[in-house]
């Protein structure tokens, strides 16, 4: 399975975070040719539930999901096949991601909100 991958943003690497991530997704992956590039959509943590970052936190095993470092996390953008029961916000941003043909979403609570999905107010 070929994937463009573009690069939206440049991305901090220095703890090799997204190239762990990558390389263990590949693992699950089955490719007929070499892996590129992969497309990142870059989104803040707002445009995700706080209760929904909760769950994201409990390592949800029908995700391929890894914090980055306490403000984020990386999500691998998957076809719902499963019927996993994902939150609805999550839910949103996965079909989001999948139209604009990502592979990886990265959250942040620093990146700037999406206005074309929905924004969560979080407590302080």
């Amino acid at each position: 399975m070929n994937k463009k991958i573009e690069v939206m943003k440049s991305v901090d690497l220095e703890k090799g975070i997204v190239a762990k991530a990558i390389k263990e997704s590949m693992k699950e992956a089955s490719y007929t040719s070499t892996p590129g590039i992969v497309k990142i959509l870059e989104l803040s943590t707002a445009n995700i539930e706080e209760k929904t970052s909760q769950w994201l936190l409990e390592d949800p095993i029908s995700l391929n999901v890894h914090q980055k470092g306490e403000e984020g996390f990386f999500i691998l953008v998957q076809d719902n096949e499963d019927n996993v029961k994902l939150p609805q916000d999550l839910q949103i941003i996965m079909e989001y991601a999948s139209k604009l043909d990502c592979t990886w979403i990265i959250m942040d609570r620093d990146y700037s909100e999406n206005y074309e999905i929905p924004i969560y107010e979080w407590s302080e």
